[in-house]
């Protein structure tokens, strides 16, 4: 039977980019660390600065555009009053043509762009309507690309092959019904485009007080959360560095704990004066060499021959 070696598990700190053993006492000391609580406290901390510079940043854009919303306004005002917004007319005409028309509701004309006025429906598109009109149908008869003819519900959009039971209109008589809606918007927006040139100044006034007030609660809201979240950041980081602080100095009366220990007589030793002499000072001499009286170079060199007949030697001896 082979004996193998298998590895402890580890988890990954994504807070001090380490690895830990997978146990309960590693990880509950790890995480009991002083460096891992400074991590995730710095993590935090960087959570709530980003948050707070993001809400900085879509306030500044919701600013921005109030801003191009409320200058494109007034220039609208003015052309209102002027009477030169052709091109209001133009869009509105043209949007009013592309819309689907429900012949069953003949709503009437809404403006889609510009400030929210009050709309007067025209009485006289209203007997039109109730003279001309034909009874109408929920189903109506439509024909395909191919000449195919079929059936289509007005309000649920449902198409069919086969006739409905509860009857239908004619092709001929949608498309009547479906002129004189169109005419009867034409009329609206006629009789709504000259109320507006009429009372321009009243409804530029009446905007203007609707955008003022929303001016003032967007202006508000953001000091509102600017206040919120600095006192919140006070409140869990504290104040900032530099601020001056009054120190209060308080007296606290510290009590002495009795240890309980032996009492020793206090003993005073005199100190004894010893007088100590001086180290004597000590004198250093140069010590000179004189000259030799006779020179060296008159003297021969030579070599000093060894006396060897002094020294103890042993000698052998003859038997014989």
């Amino acid at each position: 039977r082979a004996d193998y070696w298998k590895s402890q598990n580890r988890i990954f700190c994504d807070f001090c980019k380490c690895w830990i053993t997978d146990n309960k006492p590693s990880v509950d000391f790890h995480n009991n660390g002083k460096r891992h609580k400074a991590n995730v406290q710095q993590r935090i901390h960087d959570i709530g600065k980003k948050s707070e510079a993001d809400k900085k940043a879509q306030n500044k854009f919701d600013e921005d555009l109030r801003k191009i919303n409320e200058a494109a306004m007034k220039s609208y005002s003015k052309d209102i009053s002027g009477g030169t917004d052709m091109t209001s007319r133009s869009i509105g005409h043209a949007s009013s043509m592309n819309k689907p028309v429900d012949p069953m509701a003949l709503p009437y004309y809404e403006e889609e762009d510009g400030p929210n006025i009050s709309k007067k429906p025209s009485t006289s598109a209203a007997k039109s309507q109730e003279k001309e009109a034909p009874p109408a149908s929920l189903w109506c008869e439509a024909v395909t690309d191919d000449g195919d003819t079929y059936y289509w519900n007005i309000k649920t959009n449902e198409s069919v092959w086969e006739k409905p039971k509860e009857g239908f209109m004619t092709l001929k008589e949608y498309n009547k019904l479906n002129e004189i809606a169109i005419k009867q918007q034409e009329e609206a927006r006629q009789t709504d485009l000259k109320y507006n040139i009429e009372n321009a100044d009243e409804i530029a006034a009446k905007y203007k007080r609707e955008q003022y007030k929303k001016y003032q609660t967007i202006t508000q809201e953001p000091k509102k959360l600017t206040e919120s979240s600095t006192s919140h950041y006070a409140d869990e980081y504290g104040t900032s560095i530099g601020e001056w602080q009054v120190v209060e100095q308080s007296e606290q009366t510290i009590k002495e704990v009795d240890l309980e220990l032996p009492k020793q007589n206090d003993v005073y030793y005199a100190i004894a004066n010893v007088k100590t002499d001086e180290p004597p000072i000590k004198k250093f001499k140069e010590k000179t060499v004189g000259s030799f009286s006779i020179d060296s170079h008159e003297i021969p060199s030579v070599f000093k021959k060894r006396k060897v007949g002094n020294r103890n030697i042993r000698k052998t001896t003859d038997d014989s």
